[in-house]
C-alpha cells in the first residue's frame, strides 16, 4: 500500500481496512463472532433480530398484504410492552439499522458485526468532514481520523455495545452543522444531525448536547470577543436551529424520554463521592495511552502521539483548545461532573470519546510541527514528555507491561522524526508512513493486550461464530413461543443466564 495516493478519503480507507484487520484478528483466529455474551447476546443481537422482523412485517402489511398495519404493541414484551420505546434504545431510529429489513433472523450475527465495522469506519469519515470545516488539510485529518476511530473506548465498546459509537458519529456532524453556521452558510446540516441524533439514541443525544453546548459558547465567545452583541445573537440562532432539530424528533423523543424517567436504575441513581479513589487519578496517567482504565468507563487509550498535540495547543497558547483541553480534565477528575454527563445517576465516564476526538483533531490541527519535531533540540517538549513518563513508570499501579511498551514504541517514532529531521537523511520522504505505521502499531499493540487469549483475553466472552442464532433458536423462551398459538395472549421469559444454562452454546 502507498501513502501517497492524494485522496485522503481513499487513502482513510486502506489504512482503516488494515488497522482494523490488526485490531479485530482475534475474533477470526478464535472463531468468535462480535456478540458479547452477556448484554449482546441477550439484548443487543435479539433487538437488531425482531427489528429486521417488525419492519419485514410492515413492509408485507403494505405491498403484499395491503393493510397498512404497524404493529405498536407486543405482549411477548415483558408483561407487554410498545415496541418503539422498548427498542429506541438499541435499534430503532439508528438508520444503519434499516438494512436489519433485508437479512433474514439467521444471518443477523453477521449484520451485527458489519454495522459495528461501519460505524467506526463512518466515525473517521465525519471526523475528517469536520476537519475540513475548519481548514485543516492534509495527511494529519486520515492519522486524526485513525487515532479518533481506534481509540480504546472504541475498540472495547464497539463490540460490547454497539450504539455506543453512535456519538462518535453525531458529534463531529454536528461540531461541522455548527461551524458552517458561523461561516453564515444553511443550517441544514446542523438541524438533520441533531434529529438524527435524537432518534438514534436519546442518552448519547444527552451528552452530544452538552458537549456541543460547552463547544458553541467557548467557539462564539472567543470569534466575538470584541462584538459582544453579536455573541449573544449567535447563540440564540444556535439555540433556535437546535430546537427545531429536536422537534423534528419529538415523535419518538418524548415518549422515549418519559419512559426513561421512570426506569429504576435512573431514579435510583447511586452514591456519588465527592471525589474517586487515588487508584483512579493514578491510572488516568497511564490509561491515556494505553488499554490500561482507570474505571468509571475512563477507556481512552489514544496514540501517545496526541501528547505531542496537547504540547502544542498549549506552547502555542491556542485559548479555545486550553479551555476545551482544561473542562475535560476537570469532568474526568470530580465524579459529580461525571454523574452529570450520566444523566444525574452514577458516576460515569460515557463521554470520553468527546475527549478523544478532542486530541485527534489536535493531532490533525498541528500536524505540520509534529511532522517536523526535533525533540532533542525543543527542551520544553523533552521535558514534557520525560515528566510524563517517569510519572507513569515510578508507579506501581500504572507501571504495566501494556503501558510500557507503548512508551517504547513511541520514544522510537520520536528519535526516528527527531533524527531524520535533524539530519535531512534519505529518509526525509518517508516520516510521513513512518509516524503511520506506528500510530498503527500502536492501536495493534493495545487491541493485543485488550483480545488476546495471553493477556486480557476478552475474546473469550463473546460467542463462538456462527453459534448465535441456534442458540436462540434452542433457547426455552423460544421453545415456549413456538408451542403457543398465534391468537392467545400470553407471556413467556427467561433467567439472565438462560445462555450459561444452553449446552448448545459456545462461548
Amino acid at each position: 500500500m502507498s501513502l501517497r495516493i492524494k485522496n485522503n478519503k481513499i487513502k482513510y480507507t486502506l489504512v482503516f481496512a488494515l488497522t482494523a484487520l490488526l485490531t479485530y484478528i482475534y475474533f477470526i483466529i478464535n472463531s468468535k463472532s462480535f456478540v458479547w455474551h452477556v448484554d449482546g447476546y441477550d439484548q443487543h443481537v435479539i433487538a437488531l433480530s425482531y427489528y429486521g422482523q417488525w419492519l419485514r412485517q410492515i413492509v408485507r402489511s403494505v405491498f403484499i398484504e395491503h393493510t397498512f398495519t404497524f404493529p405498536m404493541w407486543n405482549f411477548t414484551i415483558g408483561y407487554g410492552g410498545d415496541v418503539l420505546t422498548t427498542f429506541n434504545y438499541y435499534v430503532i431510529g439508528d438508520p444503519l439499522n434499516l438494512l436489519s429489513v433485508a437479512v433474514p433472523t439467521r444471518f443477523t450475527e453477521f449484520l451485527y458485526a458489519f454495522l459495528i465495522l461501519v460505524r467506526m469506519y463512518l466515525a473517521g469519515v465525519f471526523f475528517m468532514y469536520y476537519t475540513r470545516e475548519r481548514g485543516v488539510r492534509g495527511n494529519g485529518r486520515v492519522v486524526g481520523a485513525i487515532i479518533y476511530v481506534f481509540c480504546v473506548y472504541a475498540i472495547h465498546s464497539g463490540v460490547r455495545h454497539p450504539f455506543f459509537i453512535l456519538p462518535m458519529i453525531f458529534l463531529p456532524l454536528v461540531l461541522a452543522g455548527l461551524e458552517k453556521i458561523l461561516k453564515g452558510k444553511k443550517p441544514y446540516l446542523f438541524i438533520v444531525s441533531i434529529a438524527i441524533c435524537v432518534i438514534s439514541n436519546f442518552y448519547f443525544f444527552y451528552m452530544v448536547a452538552i458537549i456541543t453546548v460547552v463547544y458553541a459558547l467557548v467557539r462564539v465567545i472567543y470569534l466575538y470577543r470584541d462584538e459582544k452583541p453579536k455573541i449573544f445573537t449567535t447563540l440564540l440562532k444556535l439555540l433556535g436551529f437546535s430546537l427545531v432539530g429536536v422537534s423534528i424528533a419529538c415523535v419518538l423523543f418524548i415518549p422515549t424520554v418519559l419512559i426513561f424517567i421512570q426506569d429504576s436504575r435512573t431514579i435510583e441513581g447511586g452514591i456519588v463521592p465527592i471525589v474517586y479513589e487515588f487508584k483512579y487519578y493514578q491510572k488516568l496517567l497511564s490509561g491515556m495511552i494505553s488499554n490500561d482504565s482507570s474505571g468509571h468507563w475512563n477507556y481512552i487509550g489514544v496514540s501517545p502521539i496526541a501528547l505531542v498535540g496537547a504540547y502544542y495547543a498549549f506552547h502555542k497558547r491556542d485559548v479555545q483548545k486550553i479551555i476545551l483541553f482544561v473542562v475535560s480534565l476537570i469532568v474526568m477528575l470530580v465524579p459529580f461532573l461525571g454523574s452529570f454527563m450520566n444523566g444525574m445517576s452514577y458516576a460515569c465516564n460515557r463521554w470520553i470519546w468527546a475527549y478523544v476526538f478532542l486530541c485527534a483533531y489536535t493531532v490533525a490541527y498541528y500536524w505540520k510541527e509534529i511532522i517536523s519535531i526535533k525533540v532533542f533540540t525543543h527542551k520544553k517538549l523533552t521535558v514534557f514528555l520525560m515528566i510524563y513518563f517517569v510519572l507513569i513508570l515510578v508507579m506501581r499501579n500504572t507501571r504495566k507491561e501494556s503501558v510500557i511498551f507503548q512508551i517504547l514504541l513511541f520514544s522510537v517514532m520520536l528519535f526516528l522524526l527527531s533524527f531524520i529531521n535533524n539530519h535531512k537523511t534519505k529518509w526525509f520522504k518517508y516520516k510521513i508512513r513512518i509516524i503511520f505505521v506506528f500510530v498503527i502499531a500502536g492501536i495493534a499493540l493495545n487491541a493485543f493486550y485488550i483480545f488476546s487469549v495471553t493477556e486480557g483475553n476478552y475474546v473469550s466472552e463473546f460467542i463462538a461464530m456462527g453459534e448465535v442464532y441456534p442458540s436462540y433458536e434452542s433457547t426455552i423462551s423460544n421453545d415456549i413461543k413456538n408451542h403457543v398459538e398465534d391468537k392467545s395472549f400470553y407471556r413467556f421469559s427467561s433467567t439472565d443466564d438462560e445462555y450459561l444454562n444452553n449446552k448448545d452454546m459456545k462461548i
